[in-house]
């Protein structure tokens, strides 16, 4: 209606003494060039005015068919908003534009934050409201907002939700955000059930000890809750491309992820047969002169090696167990001191696999994961008091428990290894480089190589380099599996350069670390791979982040120990 065409305008902040209601060609003409917003209540009458798009949104079919077909003979393009109107003659109209060399579209678009008079969507098109009814010409679509501000239905009948959380722009300006509403296909979804996936996988790994098959039941186990024990559907979904393996697989942040432990491992390999471990631990021998000693060197490599824990237990591992064997040192304190820095060091390092994997895990239009993780730091007290405890019990040689079982027969009966299972028994020695003499920077320089470019790659997928952010900014703004695996290809490519131009190694012989590399890797990659789909189906499909959020909803400050409670179990 007119009134609603007046008060469009109005609500789009132009005073009512800007705009001319005409009931004539004749009239809108001379508004239109007396430069007044003009109102009218016949297409016909601005027909000939020099317009270029008309957004047709009246909902009527024949009145916006017939405003449509006169504004493609006058040479204007069309925005058909009125889906009743482009479902009937959408085809006709189109034909004839393209005829004339003109755009026919419809309104459909997917629309992501805004409120009030005037909005944007995710791709910064401008919407103002009309009537009931946010309408963009640009964008060539439009939404209607419910009552309450909560719900947005698009053009192509799609709900949208209000975010609890708002975002800020890059000046600081606060906004809301809608997400796309998704509704569960599953009675389970959103109750206690969701939770069981998890659940069924971390009692079994503390029964069972063993990880593998853990994660998968787990991953099963939410499987046949979202298809409702459907066993044909229960394959195909713990497979498929919605929520299942190759759904994990195919994102694009977990492959950069999978790429980059596959270039670690190739490196750990090239080091190891290029002499790097073996140059390391000669010089180690030669300096380290004391139990303590080797125990904290063994922890300081692993802290300079914190791009990735298994990465950092494969080359420390390597290079550390013929220098602990000869101070006496037992394999199950050798393992201790490893896996209790590589893990630790790594969740409070940012350029490393687990910054990328964590902050992957992120889904919140108001923080960067990256950014969340580098906040999270001075907070992690486990990995910190890990650490620490390293160094107390290094220095001050404490032992207790089994370990203290394992230490003794290390240094009294010269068993390093205490139970039947003796790995790596008798293959102590180092691998030697094929050509040449190695040297200590033959381990050092490929890992600096390595931190270097992963840095350099995270600011740089962080938009450092385009200029206008610092490089925090840029760095807590990154997408780090993507930046990691660029990182690890460069670095990777990089230690075969050295190792061939340092003449240590042959072509042929480097081309072995290929496979082995990977071979060394498969475990995490399973791991991963079994955990991203555990995640995808207890919060994608279950909505289990829905049932927590409701049960905690008046619980009041009791919400607060709902962290630890989880780091218990």
């Amino acid at each position: 209606t007119v009134q609603r065409a007046v008060d469009a305008y109005e609500n789009a902040g132009i005073p009512a003494s800007k705009v001319r209601v005409c009931e004539s060609a004749e009239d809108a003409k001379k508004a239109y060039a007396d430069g007044f917003n003009v109102v009218v209540d016949s297409f016909e009458y601005i027909a000939d005015l020099p317009l270029d798009v008309l957004v047709e949104s009246s909902g009527a079919p024949e009145a916006s068919a017939a405003a449509a077909e006169l504004a493609i003979e006058r040479g204007m393009h069309v925005v058909m908003v009125s889906k009743e109107t482009d479902s009937v003659v959408g085809s006709i109209l189109a034909r004839k534009a393209a005829e004339r060399g003109l755009v026919y579209t419809t309104g459909d678009g997917v629309f992501l934050d805004g409120i009030l008079k005037t909005a944007d969507d995710s791709e910064g098109s401008k919407y103002a409201l009309d009537g009931s009814y946010y309408v963009s010409p640009e964008a060539g679509t439009y939404f209607e907002l419910s009552e309450d501000g909560n719900t947005i239905v698009g053009a192509d009948g799609t709900e949208y939700v209000k975010s609890e959380t708002t975002s800020k722009d890059v000046n600081g300006v606060e906004y809301t955000t809608y997400e796309e509403q998704v509704y569960s296909e599953t009675p389970f979804a959103g109750t206690f059930w969701s939770l069981l996936p998890p659940i069924v996988a971390i009692v079994l790994a503390l029964i069972s000890k063993e990880v593998y098959s853990s994660l998968f039941l787990g991953c099963l186990v939410g499987a046949l809750l979202y298809t409702q024990f459907a066993p044909w559907d229960t394959i195909v979904t713990l497979v498929g491309a919605d929520y299942g393996i190759i759904s994990v697989l195919a994102d694009g942040g977990n492959m950069g992820i999978i790429v980059f432990l596959v270039t670690l491992g190739i490196m750990v390999d090239l080091m190891n047969k290029g002499g790097g471990s073996e140059a390391f631990g000669r010089w180690a021998k030669k300096t380290v002169h004391t139990r303590c000693g080797a125990q904290l060197l063994t922890m300081l490599l692993g802290v300079l090696i914190f791009v990735d824990d298994y990465f950092n237990c494969l080359t420390v591992g390597a290079v550390m167990r013929p220098v602990t064997e000869s101070h006496k040192i037992s394999r199950a304190k050798l393992a201790y001191v490893i896996d209790s820095t590589a893990a630790p060091v790594c969740m409070i390092a940012p350029v490393s696999s687990w910054a990328a994997a964590v902050s992957g895990y992120v889904q919140s239009p108001s923080i960067n994961g990256i950014e969340l993780f580098l906040k999270q730091i001075p907070w992690n007290y486990y990995c910190l008091l890990t650490l620490l405890m390293i160094v107390i019990i290094s220095v001050l040689n404490i032992d207790y428990g089994s370990m203290l079982t394992h230490e003794y027969n290390a240094q009294v009966k010269d068993d390093l290894f205490t139970t039947p299972e003796r790995p790596f028994a008798g293959a102590d020695d180092y691998e030697a480089p094929s050509k040449g003499k190695s040297s200590v920077l033959d381990l050092l320089v490929p890992v600096i190589v390595l931190i270097a470019v992963c840095i350099i790659s995270l600011v740089y997928s962080g938009g450092y380099f385009d200029g206008g952010m610092t490089f925090m900014e840029a760095f807590s703004a990154a997408e780090a599996g993507p930046a990691l695996a660029i990182g690890g290809l460069i670095g990777c490519v990089f230690t075969f350069v050295y190792f061939w131009l340092r003449g240590a190694i042959g072509f042929e012989k480097s081309m072995e670390s290929v496979p082995q590399g990977f071979i060394q890797m498969i475990a995490p990659i399973l791991i991963l791979t079994f955990a991203w789909t555990l995640c995808s189906f207890t919060r994608n499909a279950m909505y289990s982040a829905d049932f927590v959020s409701n049960a905690m909803a008046n619980v009041g400050d009791l919400r607060m120990f709902l962290p630890a409670i989880i780091f218990i179990i």
